[in-house]
């Protein structure tokens, strides 16, 4: 089926790309030259899961080009493809998302597994792999700080998720997208 995009959709994609350039390049916590702490990719996560996997993907493209552009660092876009697979996979996670989302102890499990688990995948090893790529530095120097790395950004990340997954913020953008205006009965 195809998505129809919105006005709304667009406008909550605007936001979440500009949210996630600023907690990527003002919010984050930089440790030595290769590693930085941040929860960027929570929004692009709940651009997934509130726009499905290609919204996803946009906001994890735009956001990341923009980044770059705005800090002067080279666009590497062995590297971008990192923010679009979170994008993406967020998307196709969002049915085990709404499923645990009305049990609190379960859905802060459940998110943060999932997110473990993205994180190890698209940051600790395709993340790595791409930066020993671009730079010519051996993966194994890398991967041990890249998976720590990954620990503590699951932690925050998980926790911007659950908390804005759970607010009414997400109750609002799904009755923005699923509402039809009913044709009006005449007696």
């Amino acid at each position: 089926m195809k998505r129809k995009w919105k006005a709304m959709d667009l406008a909550v994609m605007g936001l979440l790309i500009a949210l996630t350039i600023i907690a990527s390049k003002y919010l984050k916590i930089e440790i030595g030259t290769m590693y930085r702490v941040n929860f960027s990719s929570a929004f692009i996560m709940l651009s997934g899961i509130w726009l499905g996997p290609i919204g996803g993907a946009i906001v994890g493209l735009i956001s990341d080009l923009l980044g770059c552009v705005m800090a002067a660092y080279p666009i590497n876009i062995l590297y971008t493809l990192m923010p679009v697979m979170v994008g993406v996979f967020s998307g196709l996670g969002e049915p085990l998302f709404r499923k645990v989302k009305n049990r609190p102890v379960l859905s802060v499990f459940v998110y943060g597994l999932f997110i473990l688990v993205l994180t190890f995948v698209a940051s600790a090893l395709y993340g790595t792999w791409a930066l020993s790529v671009y730079y010519g530095t051996p993966f194994l120097v890398n991967f041990p700080g890249r998976v720590v790395q990954g620990l503590i950004t699951t932690v925050l990340n998980t926790t911007v998720v659950y908390l804005l997954y759970r607010s009414p913020v997400t109750a609002m953008l799904n009755s923005q997208t699923v509402q039809k205006r009913q044709p009006e009965k005449i007696d």
